[in-house]
């Protein structure tokens, strides 16, 4: 940390302490006591973390991130079904292609390969979706 501070001192640029966190990466339940400063300030320790859009937690799992982007996958594909004016199931396809997909798709690369189930939790909204759409005809 400290080779942080001396490399952001050198090239005048500041660190924005207050965005910091630390995750502590381990397989263990229990929670190591570390006391990681920046800035002269203590970083505060977190379970999960978001970077770049993707939520991880400390053991490296993005279960949290599924359930996130599941959630708000189902909505968008709610509304789509609500507020769009055509019940035309080519319309509403499309509309889900460009609204629901990529709410889905969003980095899946990096969790997609940790588990089956995460994979199923994903599916399981494109496939709701579907069937609603073709339920109307």
């Amino acid at each position: 940390m400290d080779e942080l501070q001396n490399w952001s001192d050198k090239w005048q640029l500041d660190i924005s302490y207050k965005k910091c966190n630390a995750l502590l990466l381990s397989n263990k339940k229990e929670k190591q006591s570390l006391a990681l400063t920046l800035c002269d300030k203590q970083l505060p320790i977190v379970d999960t973390v978001k970077d770049l859009g993707v939520i991880m937690d400390s053991q490296l799992k993005f279960d949290v991130h599924v359930n996130n982007i599941v959630l708000r996958a189902q909505n968008i594909a709610n509304l789509i079904h609500k507020c769009f004016g055509s019940k035309d199931p080519p319309t509403l396809m499309k509309a889900f292609l460009v609204y629901v997909r990529p709410v889905l798709e969003y980095a899946s690369c990096v969790w997609s390969s940790q588990s089956v189930a995460l994979i199923r939790k994903k599916n399981r909204v494109c496939t709701a979706s579907i069937h609603k759409t073709f339920s109307m005809l």
